[in-house]
């Protein structure tokens, strides 16, 4: 059995449609949009979180390495104050900054 040519393919979009074909394209606009946004966020928090990972890595000494992690989280997030609480039970971290100069 042949079928005519004016009759659709199953697979074909129907044609009276096109303003549904257009919404979804809108959607689909706007998402990607806001998936570009979103990249270039997520690009420069890794930006910044490289330079302070190379900022501490760059730390001379331990007291150097506390002193820049102190500053960086207090200018990241605008602090006023940032108090580091080591746990040293066996009081090496005590030794080691006393046995550096100041």
């Amino acid at each position: 059995m042949r079928r005519s040519r004016t009759e659709p393919l199953a697979e074909d979009p129907p044609a009276s449609h096109p303003s549904a074909l257009e919404q979804e394209n809108r959607l689909l606009q706007a998402r990607l949009a806001a998936l570009t946004e979103e990249v270039g966020r997520n690009d420069s928090l890794l930006c910044k979180t490289q330079e302070r990972e190379l900022e501490l890595l760059r730390a001379g000494s331990l007291m150097q390495l506390f002193e820049r992690l102190i500053e960086g989280l207090r200018s990241s997030y605008q602090l006023d104050e940032v108090a580091l609480i080591l746990h040293d039970p066996q009081h090496e971290i005590r030794h080691l900054l006393s046995s550096t100069r100041w």
